[in-house]
């Protein structure tokens, strides 16, 4: 893989001639963990978390490419990765884009950007839950429309093979143990995501999104994910100001005739203090709605951001996660976290 990455480097100058150029984009995700309790499941070392290599640029007059390889660091191994790999086009039809390849399954909020992206470090419950530590992504298709309305809407629908859901880095279970992993779905996992977009300034907007999502697995496993998402920003310049964001998601599963009914959701607020610093807080909640033990998990994550450029960025966190059953705290697990994130040449800019 490493001489792949190379070859891809050297010969970037020979296809510039070709199609106007590469851009390479690289990002750097290192993370420290200490826990303060001693049931805490911080890992307690420098982790090399995850680098990113992307590169994009326009093939021709019609499409655009993503290539993007990852490594992620699994029990002190490091092992590159094909994270992404897809076309693009926005030139066929009117107001819309066309991805087939592998992607992030564009849906919610945090699943639709890489980690180094977030706004946060650890994952929330839910999404941790509902999807993977870091994204659900998979292979397929994916169509988004911008309706001819007044009103800003955007209509996302994707249909991808299922058999790939959660962007987990286990490989040495995958390897042993997972086999039924690998078998074929039952059917193809498809997905709705209608976005609504609200500018109140040049500087200040509200995105709020509705998500349905199904899949099946090889086992016969149903899954229905309803889903709300909600961001208000307020960015002057390269600061942002004012952050609120927040996703509610519902599940219902269904194998061997047991169905199971779960509710979970974050809410994140981030204010910027001084030139280059924010201080953030995010709620955390998850539970299962047809358990008997009327469990509930919790956690709370305060943290501290200091951005020297919009190419890098520290950050400090604290937080707390404890689970309560019948009315009694049954776990605790308190950890700070120190995590570095740099990106290295043009990173690909965002919507919203």
């Amino acid at each position: 893989m490493l001489k792949l990455i190379t070859l891809i480097l050297l010969t970037t100058s020979s296809f510039a001639a070709d199609n106007g150029g590469i851009n390479i984009s690289g990002a750097a995700d290192m993370t420290y963990e200490q826990g303060l309790n001693q049931s805490s499941s911080a890992k307690e070392n420098f982790e090399m978390r995850s680098a990113e290599l992307t590169l994009y640029s326009a093939i021709d007059h019609n499409f655009n490419g993503v290539i993007s390889l990852a490594s992620h660091n699994h029990e002190g191994e490091n092992n590159f990765e094909l994270h992404e790999l897809y076309v693009e086009n926005t030139t066929f039809i009117p107001r819309s884009t066309i991805k087939v390849g592998k992607f992030f399954l564009g849906v919610g909020r945090i699943n639709r950007f890489h980690r180094h992206d977030w706004h946060f470090t650890n994952t929330p419950l839910v999404n941790n839950s509902f999807f993977a530590e870091e994204a659900a992504f998979d292979s397929g298709a994916e169509y988004n429309y911008l309706l001819p309305t007044e009103t800003i809407l955007n209509l996302t629908l994707g249909v991808t093979i299922g058999d790939d859901f959660s962007h987990e880095h286990d490989h040495e279970e995958e390897e042993e143990g997972h086999d039924e992993e690998n078998e074929k779905a039952k059917y193809p996992t498809h997905y709705l995501r209608l976005s609504h977009f609200k500018e109140f300034s040049t500087t200040k907007g509200m995105e709020t999104g509705f998500n349905i999502l199904r899949k099946k697995n090889a086992h016969g496993e149903e899954q229905t994910l309803l889903g709300l998402d909600y961001l208000l920003k307020n960015r002057v310049g390269k600061r942002n100001e004012f952050i609120l964001q927040s996703e509610v998601w519902y599940r219902d599963s269904e194998e061997e005739g047991v169905k199971t009914e779960e509710l979970g959701a974050y809410v994140f607020n981030e204010y910027s203090i001084l030139d280059a610093s924010a201080l953030g807080y995010r709620l955390d909640f998850l539970k299962n709605l047809t358990s008997t033990t009327e469990q509930v998990d919790y956690a709370i994550t305060g943290q501290y951001t200091f951005n020297s450029s919009e190419f890098s960025k520290l950050r400090a966190s604290i937080s707390h996660g404890f689970t309560r059953s019948f009315g009694n705290t049954v776990n605790k697990d308190t950890k700070a976290i120190l995590q570095l994130v740099f990106i290295l040449g043009s990173h690909p800019a965002h919507v919203f």
